[in-house]
């Protein structure tokens, strides 16, 4: 009897040593997951790829920005939308059905949020954004393909509409083109978040509406890294509310500012520029009422 107990005993922590071995090395394997789109690797902010039942697992929003995708978070309702062309698909976290341009889609492991970050199976995102995606088991890799022309392929979203004078039309196009050309990623976030910039008496942004407001006296001055650069500062700030994320105040702003650094560095421009950037966020110049704005 005591034998049999001990061989009961024995078999049960084999079977659990063997489940936790299986456990620790799906988790390894699922860390070591990289994305390949058009043969760039992308990064991920939040979590990063995850296996689930045998299923590759993808974040939604930096997988399909990668692609040209624009992707929001729904908080009134719990979605999840992505938008690539005429595509759309929406998503319900923890449902195993998501809607493909209206029509309902089961999928294969449910859509769920690890980290922050929306994942859903890489089978499925293929399909439903029109894009290729493949296994490269040789480098334990999730390869995208939108095709791209490979390394040097940079998806192209649409492009922002621009209002006002010619002077400034003119003005705002040379400066997203100084973008384009030495900052892509911060020009891809500013066409994905921003659907208008116009001239107007005060800089601003709408974040529900996506538009872009500068300053007469903020166009009439900026050259074209400046005014580059303050796109991509409220264009940011689009992002941090389409993402569910606080998008106005000291916090906010501080982000914004180390975002529109970076892009200063990208384009090449001088030092200067960030040096005056760290002086203005002690200024509290968010505190000032629209309406009194001088920029």
């Amino acid at each position: 009897m005591c034998q049999n107990r001990r061989l009961k005993s024995l078999l049960v922590w084999t079977g659990f040593f063997v489940l936790l071995l299986l456990f620790a090395q799906e988790m390894a394997y699922a860390k070591s997951i990289a994305v390949y789109v058009n043969g760039r690797a992308i990064a991920f902010p939040l979590a990063g790829p995850q296996v689930k039942d045998g299923r590759v697992l993808l974040p939604l929003r930096a997988a399909g920005e990668a692609v040209g995708a624009v992707v929001n978070w729904e908080e009134a309702s719990e979605t999840v939308t992505a938008v690539l062309g005429r595509k759309k698909i929406v998503m319900y976290p923890g449902a195993d059905w998501a809607l493909v341009d209206g029509t309902r889609v089961t999928l294969d492991v449910p859509a769920q949020i690890v980290g922050g970050a929306t994942l859903i199976p890489i089978r499925f995102f293929g399909e439903s954004l029109g894009v290729t995606v493949a296994w490269d088991d040789s480098r334990n890799a999730v390869i995208i393909s939108t095709g791209g022309s490979g390394a040097d392929y940079v998806p192209r979203p649409p492009a922002v509409a621009v209002s006002g004078s010619p002077a400034f039309r003119t003005k705002v196009q040379s400066a997203l083109a100084l973008l384009a050309a030495d900052a892509p990623g911060h020009y891809r976030e500013v066409c994905l978040y921003l659907q208008t910039i116009s001239e107007g008496e005060h800089s601003g942004v709408d974040v529900y509406t996506r538009h872009f407001t500068v300053g007469r006296s903020t166009a009439e001055t900026a050259d074209s890294f400046w005014l580059a650069s303050i796109i991509v500062h409220d264009a940011h700030h689009s992002r941090l509310y389409a993402e569910g994320r606080v998008f106005s105040g000291e916090a906010a702003e501080r982000e914004c500012i180390e975002v529109q650094k970076d892009a200063l560095r990208e384009m090449g421009a001088p030092e200067y520029y960030s040096e005056y950037l760290n002086g203005v966020i002690e200024t509290a110049y968010w505190e000032v009422p629209y309406d009194s704005r001088n920029w």
